[in-house]
């Protein structure tokens, strides 16, 4: 079997397999940890927690779970060969120790970790609550869309249904009308509605806000992406290759240079005014900590459903005083008919309490006419008598009015309400994220005190107490030692093993992006320079908090404005609506005033197609245009959306990769005992019987892998396995690696130049090199 291809289910890397040997260098821990998993389920038939292909004889399949039972794979078989794995490896077993015991101290490097992992699913859970409010504005942008369709849908309908007019119907609409002049309705609105000056100065104003709020989400949102782009350059920055090389150089050099007693007592005074100087830098850290305590956040915490609740009100009180404005305008009468009946009405009344002698009949037919065109009239305005038409109008208008005026009072509460409400919302956000990075940063500054405190039996737990025992520490260093003689005679260290380390501790900074001078540095020098680099980058969780709260800080903007944004847009659209409803409403009065003084039935039929055209086509421009405002708030949702989406990818994976680091830090922790229990026992092992036994230990290793199932073998992983070895002691080892591969797939995990150079060596066809950084996502 051959691992062809694997690609990570988060998508942050991908890599193509050589099918006899791949050497990878320069890989992250967090990606080195989900490599590493990946292969190693593929014998048990586990999860490899991304995609991938599988070559097994000769036919390409998928890397499925389904797959791997297909192939009858359920071995429990490690197939990852370690540092600690090796015989002999003593000083692995001395550096882990190291490390593990640094990493144990106090426990504040799991306190810390656990503080991130909080601080981070804190931050996942409020990028996936903004995304699936995104959602939700999708799913009512997408029921807008709809009942825009089926507005067009009715408007085309009415349009075939108004195409064939009654040509009797526009010869005789003027029948009661022809004594009196007849004006249209008038083009004016009346006061308040969308279309006054006051409706165009307040379209006006929503358009540059509209605008302005454009600039300011632009700004907002290229600043978030430089602070994403400068997260994933802060989060690619693995110091480890560079201290390990440095913790590998630096003792050479010491003993180097610094053989003499002088030299010695000099080195101690450097390293005793470092110290000094380190203790009152975290102290004056520590009194900034204090004196920067975020406050509590003011007032009872504000429920999100709360929030949702008086939007929910706010756009039902919204509806109403809409419904009540449109209510109001429905019963604008015509005033050209107004002033009709009740002239109209006047002479009923004059001529109703006469009665003449002579022309009595005449008298009556007329009286007659005069109720008959009274009754027209009213009909035209909607009432049935003159009474219901006086109490009609009195009692409509009056009840309207007040409605509007007590829909348009609730409506200002609750929007005052909102407002107050969200202010509340933000501002415990905010404070709740300034306690959250408060956190952080004390959980780095007890990491770093404990460090400098360099006392195995400091328990403390307590701030008071960690201040108090790196006073007491400043104290024992500011009363200068004696220098002692050191019994033990200079070590003389070979050329070669410096030269090696040197090397490996100049191909650490140029991968880790430190750009070195273009002179020679002596080893003293890059010592120096590696150690300046590893001090910056004890800052980098703190930056990396930094940079996070910042762009944290700035989604919330985006997201605030944005909320903004789509609802003044939404008025715009509403008053841009009722001003194009209302223009085809004029329209269709003016065209159906100008048919009924028409001369002749022949004009009838093209004053009728007037009349049907204006309105309906009119509707139909107000809908295409708010289609088109539609589309372009689709397109923002959509571009704000992907933005949520990749947000809360980027989350989910610096989440993971927080939680594997905390779960190493508490393994480290449980480790610490087996390791200085085993260092005495891998320390009598003679050089050359340690090769030999790294030797069979690799075929033995090889061996166990070559028939899994009726697959064959399976690809075996070395995780910088050979990190204390020299390429020329193994160089043996590496001959044996490279005729194995013919039945067995290779992986190498490593950071050592020298084996880089092997695969190089020994062919394109038989070999893979990948850098981290060519790792295509």
């Amino acid at each position: 079997m051959r691992l062809v291809r694997f690609e990570d289910e988060s998508g942050g890397f991908a890599v193509d397999f050589h099918p006899l040997i791949t050497v990878i260098s320069g890989l992250p821990a967090h990606i080195r940890e989900r490599l590493t998993r990946a292969v190693a389920a593929i014998p048990s038939g586990g999860d490899p927690g991304g995609r991938g292909v599988l070559e097994v004889h000769g036919v390409q399949l998928d890397l499925t779970r389904d797959t791997l039972e297909l192939l009858e794979l359920n071995e429990s078989l490690d197939i990852i060969v370690r540092p600690e794995d090796l015989p002999g490896s003593s000083a692995v077993a001395h550096l882990l120790s190291d490390r593990f015991a640094e990493a144990a101290v106090g426990g504040a490097a799991v306190d810390a970790a656990a503080a991130a992992v909080e601080g981070l699913r804190v931050e996942y859970a409020e990028a996936l609550g903004a995304l699936e409010s995104y959602r939700v504005k999708v799913a009512a942008l997408s029921a807008e869309f709809d009942q825009l369709e089926a507005d067009r849908a009715a408007t085309l309908a009415s349009l075939d249904h108004r195409a064939a007019p009654d040509l009797d119907d526009a010869s005789n609409a003027t029948e009661y009308e022809v004594d009196a002049p007849i004006t249209g309705r008038p083009t004016g609105r009346p006061s308040g509605t969308p279309g006054d000056a006051s409706g165009d100065a307040s379209s006006e104003q929503l358009a540059a806000e509209i605008a302005d709020l454009e600039v300011r989400l632009s700004d907002a949102i290229e600043r978030s992406n430089e602070l994403k782009r400068q997260l994933r350059t802060l989060h690619a920055l693995d110091p480890e290759p560079v201290r390990a090389a440095f913790d590998s150089l630096a003792p050479l050099v010491l003993e180097t240079d610094g053989s003499g007693p002088a030299a010695a007592a000099g080195e101690a005074e450097q390293l005793r005014s470092r110290t000094i100087a380190a203790i009152d830098d975290v102290l004056g850290r520590w009194q900034r900590h204090v004196e920067a305590a975020p406050p509590a956040a003011a007032g009872p915490e504000i429920d999100p459903r709360d929030l949702e609740r008086l939007r929910a009100e706010r756009e039902r009180s919204l509806h109403t005083l809409e419904e009540i404005r449109a209510e109001l305008d429905c019963h604008d009468l015509d005033p050209a008919l107004v002033a009709e009946l009740e002239r109209t009405h006047d002479q009923i009344f004059e001529m109703d309490g006469k009665a003449p002698r002579f022309g009595a009949a005449k008298h009556h037919r007329l009286l007659e006419e005069l109720r008959a065109e009274e009754a027209e009239l009213l009909e035209k305005l909607g009432f049935d008598t003159w009474s219901t038409y006086v109490m009609g109008m009195s009692s409509v208008e009056v009840r309207t009015e007040a409605d509007y005026e007590t829909a348009y009072r609730t409506f200002e509460e609750i929007d005052r309400e909102l407002d107050e409400a969200t202010r509340r919302h933000e501002a415990q956000r905010s404070a709740a994220a300034a306690v959250a990075r408060h956190a952080a940063e004390l959980g780095e500054l007890v990491r770093r005190s404990v460090e400098l405190i360099d006392d195995d039996e400091f328990a403390g737990t307590g701030d008071a107490e960690i201040v108090d025992a790196l006073l007491a520490r400043r104290a024992r260093l500011a009363v200068p030692r004696p220098a002692k003689q050191d019994p033990v005679a200079a070590v003389s260290i070979p050329p070669e093993a410096l030269a090696t380390a040197e090397q490996n501790l100049r191909w650490a900074l140029d991968h880790a992006g430190v750009e070195l001078p273009t002179q020679e540095l002596s080893a003293a020098q890059l010592c120096s320079l590696a150690g300046g680099w590893l001090d910056a980058m004890s800052e980098l969780p703190h930056r990396i908090a930094e940079v996070s709260a910042e762009r944290a800080e700035h989604e919330r903007v985006i997201e605030r404005l944005g909320a903004r944004y789509e609802t003044l847009v939404a008025t715009l659209d509403d008053l841009a609506a009722a001003s194009d409803a209302t223009e085809a409403a004029d329209a269709t009065d003016a065209v159906n005033a100008g048919d009924a003084v028409g001369p002749a039935t022949a004009e009838g039929r093209p004053a009728t197609d007037r009349s049907a055209d204006p309105s309906t086509g009119g509707a139909l421009e107000a809908i295409e245009a708010k289609n088109a405002r539609l589309e372009q708030r689709s397109a923002d949702l959509q571009f704000s959306l992907r933005e949520r989406e990749h947000r809360v990818a980027q989350v989910m994976e610096r989440l993971n990769a927080a939680e594997l680091h905390l779960r190493q830090c508490e393994a480290t922790n449980a480790e610490v005992p087996r390791i200085a229990q085993n260092l005495s026992d891998v320390a009598s092992v003679s050089d050359r019987d340690t090769i030999e036994s790294v030797e069979w230990y690799v075929l033995a290793r090889l061996a166990q892998q070559r028939a899994v199932s009726f697959v064959g073998s399976v690809p075996v992983v070395f995780d910088n396995a050979f990190v204390t070895w020299s390429f020329a002691d193994l160089r043996e080892v590496f001959e044996r690696l490279r005729r194995m591969a013919e039945v067995i797939q290779i992986i190498v995990l490593t950071d050592d130049p020298s084996i880089v150079e092997w695969a190089r060596g020994i062919g394109e066809s038989r070999a893979k090199v990948i850098d981290s950084f060519v790792l295509a996502p």
